[in-house]
C-alpha cells in the first residue's frame, strides 16, 4: 500500500524560498544545456538534515506525520512553484526509513533536490506534474514528470484570438457608426426634401389663389364698366 502526499507550492507562500540567478526568459536553451541543468546536483549543505532521537519511539502513524511535516517545510525553487508534486511512499518504504536513518536522509534529500532543482521552462511554460515513488530501497525509487502544453504558447494563441475578436468588434462598431450616420443623413435629406416640397406646394397654392383673384378682379372690372 502506498501513501501519497500532494504538494502544490503555488497554493501558499513559502518563507524558505531561495534566490537563484536565473537566465532571462527570452534566452534560447539547447537540449544539452537543459539536460545539464537537470542532471546537476543541489548543494544540500545549507539544508543539512538531522534526525531527532525521538523518531525511534514514534509509532508508524506518528512517524508518517513527522515525514509529511518535514516534506511540507522544504524550500522550493521559484521555477517550480507552479508544479503539482505527488510523493508516494510505500509501507515498506516507511518501515525502511524508520529503521535506517541514512535511507531516511536519502529519501528526504531526494525530494528536496527535486523541489530545489531549477527548471528553465518553469517560468516560461508554467508548472508540470511530478510523481516521486519510494519503496524499501533506493533501487525502487522512480521519478516521473509530465508537462502540459506550454502555457506561454497557449497565452500567445489566446492573445491572437483576442486581438482578432477585438479587430472584428471594432470593425462592427465602425460599421454601426457609419450606418447610423447614413440613416441620420438620409433622415435629414428626407426632412429637407419634405420641407421644400411643402414650401413648393404652398407657393403653388398661393400663386393659384393670386391668379384666381386676378381673374375675379378682371371679371369684376368688365362688369362694372359695361
Amino acid at each position: 500500500m502506498n501513501h501519497s502526499i500532494i504538494i502544490n507550492p503555488a497554493a501558499g507562500e513559502n518563507e524558505k524560498i531561495r534566490k537563484f540567478n536565473e537566465p532571462q526568459r527570452d534566452q534560447t536553451y539547447t537540449e544539452d544545456f537543459i539536460d545539464k541543468l537537470f542532471e546537476q546536483d543541489i548543494d544540500r549543505s545549507e539544508f543539512e538534515y538531522k534526525r531527532p532521537e525521538s523518531v525511534k519511539e514514534m509509532t508508524m502513524t506518528e512517524y508518517k506525520q513527522y515525514i509529511y511535516a518535514q516534506i511540507q517545510q522544504m524550500p522550493v525553487n521559484p521555477s517550480n512553484r507552479q508544479d503539482m508534486v505527488s510523493i508516494r511512499i510505500s509501507e515498506a518504504g516507511f518501515a525502511a526509513m524508520k529503521e535506517d536513518p541514512e535511507y531516511e536522509k536519502w529519501v528526504l534529500h531526494s525530494i528536496m533536490a527535486c523541489r530545489m532543482r531549477y527548471d528553465p521552462l518553469g517560468n516560461h511554460c508554467g508548472g508540470k506534474y511530478v510523481t516521486l515513488s519510494f519503496g524499501a530501497s533506493r533501487e525502487e525509487y522512480r521519478e516521473e514528470c509530465w508537462r502540459p502544453p506550454c502555457v506561454e504558447d497557449e497565452r500567445r494563441q489566446q492573445e491572437l484570438v483576442d486581438r482578432e475578436n477585438r479587430r472584428k468588434a471594432e470593425r462592427k462598431r465602425r460599421l454601426k457608426e457609419q450606418y447610423k450616420k447614413l440613416l441620420e443623413k438620409r433622415a435629414l435629406e428626407k426632412h429637407i426634401f419634405e420641407k421644400k416640397l411643402q414650401q413648393k406646394r404652398l407657393t403653388e397654392a398661393w400663386a393659384a389663389r393670386r391668379r384666381e383673384y386676378s381673374r375675379f378682379l378682371q371679371a369684376w372690372s368688365i362688369e362694372r364698366y359695361k
